[in-house]
């Protein structure tokens, strides 16, 4: 199979690709033609390598830990040390190899996103005005970048958002959270410590979930958000801050739960983009929601 074909191959095999990846010049991956198949065979494979630098894990559910960096609090790492790496469920693999690896952080506190990716000892400096020298051939990436973690309630678990900061624009990723049946952690009160943190004027994106519709009561949640509950998280960040537009702002939805119902019945994800933009448009928000799919590349610009 020559190099062209495998191309093509390999293309044909992932016509979803971003634009981006899609075109990376490939023979420039390898010399060596069996690690290049390999490359081809798995497009993962290649973003993980090449691409990926590390993680910031929200909580220490299974579906939310991979490899790398894994940048966490101290309760969620402990989660993962004790309950994951254990040598019960999976091999303790951060003792035996650096391909993992705990960094903990601490909730509320600022930190240079470079330093937890690269296990740095170096601390946010408060006098510096957020610049921080590095050596002239430091070929860091996020050198600039800060990032401050909050706690969040989602379930018997301990959740996290994560407010980063690049000049003048900032992006809040929210890991799950929502209204709690039977547990003692007040949800509202946590967004709010986030929104409050918040610089309106530098916000681009909000990446956040909405896990089921409106029907869903309160007692079946278990720490997640229907349109309802975001639309009233979205209205008290406006308020917040002095009811501005919101009309530059995007609202990423992330964890639309599948729905396992008959063939010709309305999905999940429809549903629930329907309440929510209807909800909006009925309290008058004009901010921007995006519904995307597993695999979009999105590039988001203030």
């Amino acid at each position: 199979m020559n190099e062209k074909y495998n191309l093509t191959f390999f293309k044909a095999l992932f016509p979803g690709l971003p634009g981006w990846l899609a075109d990376v010049d490939l023979s420039q991956i390898s010399k060596n033609p069996e690690e290049k198949q390999q490359y081809y065979m798995s497009l993962s494979g290649y973003i993980m390598k090449q691409y990926i630098l590390g993680y910031f894990i929200g909580h220490s559910h299974l579906d939310h830990v991979a490899g790398l960096s894994i940048v966490a609090s101290q309760e969620v790492a402990t989660a993962l040390n004790s309950s994951m790496f254990n040598n019960i469920m999976w091999p303790n693999i951060p003792k035996f190899t650096n391909w993992y690896q705990y960094q903990t952080i601490t909730f509320g506190n600022l930190y240079y996103v470079s330093d937890l990716l690269y296990m740095s000892s170096n601390k946010f400096d408060k006098n510096s005005n957020g610049v921080r020298q590095l050596p002239s051939t430091s070929n860091y990436y996020f050198s600039d970048t800060t990032v401050k973690v909050f706690p969040l309630c989602h379930d018997v678990a301990t959740s996290s958002a994560f407010l980063f900061e690049k000049s003048d624009v900032q992006l809040v990723y929210f890991s799950h959270t929502g209204p709690n049946t039977g547990i003692s952690c007040d949800w509202r009160s946590k967004v709010t410590a986030v929104w409050n943190s918040v610089d309106i004027a530098k916000l681009s994106a909000i990446f956040i979930e909405v896990s089921f519709s409106n029907d869903v009561s309160d007692n079946s949640l278990f720490g997640h958000l229907r349109p309802k509950d975001l639309i009233q998280l979205l209205l008290e960040l406006k308020s917040l801050k002095g009811s501005p537009s919101l009309s530059k702002l995007n609202v990423i939805i992330t964890h639309i739960k599948p729905t396992f119902t008959t063939l010709f019945s309305e999905s999940n994800r429809a549903i629930i983009t329907r309440q929510l933009n209807q909800e909006a448009k009925q309290v008058q928000l004009d901010c921007n929601f995006v519904y995307p799919k597993q695999g979009d590349f999105m590039c988001l610009e203030k």
